[in-house]
């Protein structure tokens, strides 16, 4: 049973990170491979689709409590590591290791229950934006790394670097659309973690996979376009 279930799901990630829907025609994208940055959001055309819709993103809450950088490399997301891991404690659905804290923005859905839903529901990231609150701008412009596995035990690895938006400086707010696919294997790694920084990450979805939704005949893949927030003055709290 467990086998045809990998194979479902691996599956269903290979048509969301290898395709991407829209009005102008369909458009191959890699986010299957990491080593390829990609625009998933765009059109053959290079035009903006216009059919669907933008997904709300998942917007997490990196605090670090110390008065002192944390050096060793810091995770984020991870759900086969840290939910069933003997290290860091949870509270009321968020995280805390090493005094960094990690939780959902959002008051109906917790961290916890994101990492739970990524088990069960991967989905295909088109863009990921930082934005710093408090403590050192360095924290969402320094290179993180994107680590991730798939079902079949084959793991890739590769450094992401956050860009500010050249038609709004803003050196607190940074951006990248190199797409990547969240399973639970999937971690975010920052090998520093700044003195009392506190910075959100907001990961757009480009496509989301729900195995429930076969049960009543619907496609498991629900497809999105990207957000305006590139060229526009944001404010992603």
């Amino acid at each position: 049973m467990s086998q045809n279930i990998n194979r479902y799901l691996s599956a269903a990630r290979n048509r969301a990170s290898g395709t991407y829907n829209n009005a102008a025609g369909r458009m191959n994208a890699t986010a299957n491979s990491a080593s390829s940055p990609a625009s998933v959001f765009k059109s053959a055309n290079g035009a903006q689709p216009s059919a669907a819709p933008v997904a709300p993103a998942y917007i997490l809450q990196v605090s670090n409590s110390s008065a002192v950088t944390y050096t060793s490399g810091f995770d984020v997301l991870g759900a086969f590591q840290y939910l069933m891991g003997s290290s860091g404690t949870w509270s009321n659905g968020s995280f805390t290791l090493n005094g960094i804290t990690i939780s959902s923005v959002f008051t109906t859905v917790t961290y916890q229950q994101i990492l739970w839903s990524t088990q069960s529901s991967p989905f295909q990231v088109g863009s990921v934006y930082l934005q710093s609150i408090t403590g050192s701008a360095n924290q969402v412009s320094d290179v993180y790394t994107l680590t991730s596995q798939s079902t079949s035990g084959e793991t890739y690895s590769k450094p992401i670097k956050p860009f500010v938006n050249p038609n709004q400086y803003q050196n607190t707010i940074t951006y990248n659309n190199s797409a990547f696919v969240i399973n639970g294997y999937t971690k975010l790694t920052w090998s520093n973690i700044y003195a009392s920084a506190v910075f959100q990450i907001s990961l757009f979805p480009a496509a989301v996979i729900d195995p429930a939704q076969a049960l009543n005949g619907s496609t498991v893949q629900n497809n999105f376009s990207a957000p305006s927030v590139a060229t526009n003055t944001v404010t992603l709290q």
